[in-house]
């Protein structure tokens, strides 16, 4: 199992063994993201993809663009 921890929000990498009748014992790989507050579990999420769990977890941690003063602005008015 991997841990990777960003602030309030963990990324947990493992495998979940599952066993029926008809198919046996399954090895899958999967991600949960957990989201923290003051320690304690807020939100969990779980994706069978493990690497759509990386991605999200590299989009929610960028940080949020800034505002360029210098940035050409529009003068259209919308109607």
């Amino acid at each position: 199992m991997q841990v990777e921890q960003r602030g309030d929000t963990l990324l947990v990498q493992g495998r979940v063994y599952l066993r029926s009748r008809a198919l046996g014992i399954r090895d899958m790989p999967t991600a949960w993201i957990w989201d923290l507050r003051e320690g304690r579990f807020l939100r969990g999420r779980v994706f069978v993809d493990p690497e759509e769990a990386v991605r999200q977890f590299r989009l929610e941690g960028r940080p949020e663009p800034t505002p360029d003063s210098h940035a050409s602005k529009s003068t259209t008015r919308l109607r």
